[in-house]
């Protein structure tokens, strides 16, 4: 007879550091789907996150997987706009409402992914957000740093801009949304010096 015992919940980083190092290897993190079950997921109309008609279209398909990053929950809210969509546009084509939906999407996770980051680095001591905005370089620049970090900081980590892939051990930014709100605030806070830093 096996046991296993689960964790769950968002604050991943502050139990990780704290688990007993026996047990550390059966550790597994919650990561984007790949690109199959993305496809799986959306094309079989028993799926609950069947997006009629998307597969037909390679471009929108495409865009789609860049705004969700193949995460479920993104997809989920994917879904949840185009239904709306059909009700505000029930004369659009399928494909200008999928369009719309995941635009929709698109532009609510920016918004509200700008507004965290602030708040937290915000709420930092003064010593910590030097070494935030350098750790966010190495998020986003890994050639520069020679791959990205391995290290979970417990900021970034909990807020759902960056995930943990078990394939090298790295942290990766999530999918396009995120990417594109963490370079705008790195940009914004390196500005002052004109330099970015990549070492």
């Amino acid at each position: 007879m096996r046991t296993f015992t689960i964790y769950s919940g968002s604050a991943h980083s502050k139990f990780e550091l704290g688990i007993a190092s026996g047990e550390k290897h059966r550790l597994r993190f919650i990561r984007p789907w790949k690109k199959e079950d993305f496809q799986t997921a959306t094309t079989t109309t028993e799926s609950s996150l069947y997006i009629p008609e998307l597969s037909k279209h390679p471009k929108l398909e495409h865009y789609m997987q860049e705004v969700t990053g193949h995460v479920p929950r993104m997809m989920r809210y994917v879904k949840d706009a185009l239904k709306k969509e059909e009700i505000q546009h029930p004369k659009k084509s399928t494909e200008a409402k999928i369009q719309l939906a995941i635009e929709a999407v698109e532009t609510d996770v920016v918004r509200e992914g700008k507004d965290e980051l602030s708040r937290t680095f915000k709420n930092l001591e003064q010593e910590e957000k030097d070494p935030f905005v350098k750790y966010l370089g190495r998020i986003l620049f890994p050639a520069w740093y020679h791959g990205p970090p391995k290290e979970r900081d417990g900021k970034l980590y909990d807020k759902g801009f960056i995930y943990h892939d078990d394939n090298g051990g790295v942290l990766r930014v999530v999918h396009a949304p995120a990417h594109r709100t963490l370079l705008g605030f790195y940009i914004s806070h390196s500005r002052a010096e004109n330099v970015v830093s990549v070492c």
